[in-house]
């Protein structure tokens, strides 16, 4: 996990260090006064935001980083979104996020809470957490807007996940593609697929570090150019 999340965030840093201008931007140089349904570039004076209400539920729990099936993790989550920088080609923006609800369950047909511990079958388990990262996105003047996301944080829950005595609180990694709709004016529909990992990072007793791998589809509502004046 700790050679995984160095790699990518390796790869950030290099993409950020590139050359760099503050460029308009398709996606992010919409003023919040516009309500024209073109979303060429347009100069704003305020700097860009977003804020994002959002739920995402796992569709398929490959094994990527992890060893076991049969896993599910559903959350509801609130985004701020804000321009870093742009390249001549790309939008850079921060995520901030808040994940004040989160349900994981675990269900492996034919194994029973007595047998071997990579059976073990559990009931819902409530937490919740947070999490940071980048979002990416081509500068073009499409209706629809192609982004990427990269983020890591924690997600704590009232019990070990997901067995017994690992952890309550887990490291989490998320990455994946999606699209901006432009739905009126300044509001938009964002949806997309994360891929979802999390684990304890060998911090449990033995160095045990058992952890969940979801593929996860998500849909949001976005406020895109909303000006509280604290902001600016």
């Amino acid at each position: 996990m700790h050679t995984f999340h160095s790699a990518l965030f390796l790869t950030i840093l290099a993409l950020v260090s590139s050359s760099t201008t503050y460029a308009q931007s398709a996606i992010a140089d919409t003023p919040a006064h516009s309500t024209t349904a073109d979303v060429s570039p347009v100069s704003s004076p305020h700097r860009y935001r977003e804020l994002s209400f959002y739920t995402a539920q796992t569709f398929a729990n490959p094994q990527i980083m992890s060893d076991y099936d049969g896993e599910h993790l559903f959350f509801t989550g609130v985004r701020l979104t804000s321009r870093l920088l742009t390249t001549p080609h790309l939008f850079i923006a921060s995520n901030l996020d808040l994940k004040p609800l989160a349900i994981y369950y675990r269900n492996v047909p034919n194994c029973t809470p007595k047998g071997t511990i990579g059976c073990w079958n559990i009931g819902d388990i409530y937490g919740g957490g947070g999490s940071a990262g980048f979002q990416f996105a081509a500068r073009n003047s499409w209706r629809w807007q192609p982004f990427f996301d990269a983020d890591g944080g924690l997600l704590g829950f009232t019990n070990d996940v997901p067995f017994p005595n690992t952890r309550r609180v887990n490291l989490t990694l998320e990455y994946g593609p999606g699209a901006l709709i432009r739905v009126r004016e300044n509001n938009a529909i964002r949806a997309g697929v994360w891929v979802f990992h999390f684990s304890n990072a060998s911090s449990a007793a033995h160095r045990w570090n058992p952890g969940f791998d979801g593929l996860m589809l998500y849909v949001a509502y976005t406020y895109r150019n909303f000006s509280p004046h604290h902001l600016y």
